[in-house]
């Protein structure tokens, strides 16, 4: 990599998100701000955790015995790659001028038989597929980029020890259908990212992944869990800049921004809040739930579009009884508290916000910065 002056030419390429979190800061204290943008989309957090890392946790074990397992083959499949890779190379030429020559004439005829069909308001035909998969280019010796540690060693290793302030991450999608093992996961690599540096707990600020269609909350949940395992870090709350169609949602500066925020706070140490509500604790009495959270600024407020209001309804809180079933819940703001109450509930035992792949939502704090999904009934 090399150092490149921010412009309309550079910045084209470069993380948007980053982007607006380094420009923030620019402004904020007239500086020169570095940033190193070492990613790749679609991918694991084992991918970006060492060897140690993983080995640290019991429970990452699947993933360190991988790693083991790689490195103990690693010289003899270095050895066969070659060979592997020109029986790949001819069994896709011979694809190329049969299947797929094939495959494109009727992919040609499929697109007129489309055209047709749009023309006389007709549905269209279903698009052709090859005879024949198109043969799979054998994995490298170090395996794919979805590998225990591959990331890691190639992406984040060689940068340390360079001198860093701090990092900010955006990712958690693909742990998604592993939750619960992000929540000792997500800590590790944190931890051994540290380490590495040797900078002592440098400010580690992250995103909670941002709602989508496909994106349960107990992903989210594991990444609000964090804040409590790891000191020093923060948290990025999403839940009003998500896309229930596009994992990727358009919406970037408002994530720079409060990952700035984060960073005047915990980096350059500003008296100033940088997170929205996040869940303390919670109290059941005369058939309600009284909830307490941390980062109330200087008030709890309900935000919908530009309407803010001290006392508005709360949108997006469930409560259960005893039988743990929830039902929408009617919730309202007093003092540095959320009063959570259902008809029908007497002996409420737990309550929930935001409890799906895309809430519905308007709890903020005056700072105008939405609160973390939560339950309190975590598992």
């Amino acid at each position: 990599g090399s150092w490149m002056s921010c412009s309309p030419e550079t910045a084209k390429d470069f993380s948007a998100v980053g982007y607006y979190f380094a420009r923030d800061l620019h402004r904020q204290f007239g500086v020169p701000i570095g940033f190193i943008h070492s990613a790749l989309g679609a991918t694991p957090g084992e991918s970006w955790t060492s060897l140690e890392g993983l080995e640290s946790q019991p429970e990452l074990k699947e993933y360190a015995d991988v790693v083991k397992r790689k490195l103990a083959s690693y010289d003899a499949d270095v050895a066969a790659y070659p060979a592997k890779l020109a029986e790949h190379q001819a069994k896709l030429a011979e694809w190329t001028a049969t299947v797929g020559k094939e495959h494109e004439e009727k992919l040609k005829a499929w697109n007129e038989a489309v055209a047709k069909a749009k023309t006389a308001g007709e549905t269209p035909p279903k698009r052709p597929r090859p005879a024949s998969p198109r043969p799979a280019e054998p994995h490298p010796p170090e395996g794919p980029p979805t590998d225990p540690a591959v990331l890691f060693n190639g992406m984040i290793h060689p940068l340390i020890p360079y001198g860093i302030k701090g990092v900010i991450w955006y990712q958690g999608e693909s742990n998604r259908d592993k939750s619960r093992q992000y929540r000792t996961l997500f800590p590790a690599m944190i931890t051994d990212w540290r380490a590495r540096w040797n900078q002592g707990d440098i400010p580690f600020l992250y995103v909670q992944v941002a709602p989508w269609g496909g994106m349960t909350p107990e992903i989210r949940e594991a990444q609000f869990l964090t804040l409590g395992k790891v000191k020093n870090t923060a948290m990025t709350v999403t839940t009003d800049v998500g896309d229930a169609e596009d994992i990727h949602p358009r919406k970037k500066e408002p994530v720079g921004l409060r990952l700035a925020l984060a960073a005047r706070a915990l980096a350059y140490g500003e008296k100033i809040e940088y997170s929205g509500p996040l869940y303390e604790s919670m109290k059941s009495e005369n058939g309600k739930i009284i909830l307490k959270f941390k980062h109330v600024g200087i008030g709890l407020v309900a935000k919908d579009g530009e309407v803010v209001a001290k006392h508005g309804e709360l949108k997006g809180f469930t409560i259960a009884g005893a039988d743990k079933k929830f039902v929408p819940a009617k919730a309202e703001i007093q003092g540095d508290t959320v009063v959570v109450s259902a008809d029908g509930i007497t002996d409420p035992q737990a309550a929930r916000y935001a409890w799906a792949n895309v809430p519905d939502v308007n709890f903020y704090n005056q700072e105008g910065l939405p609160a973390s999904p939560f339950r309190t009934d975590v598992e």
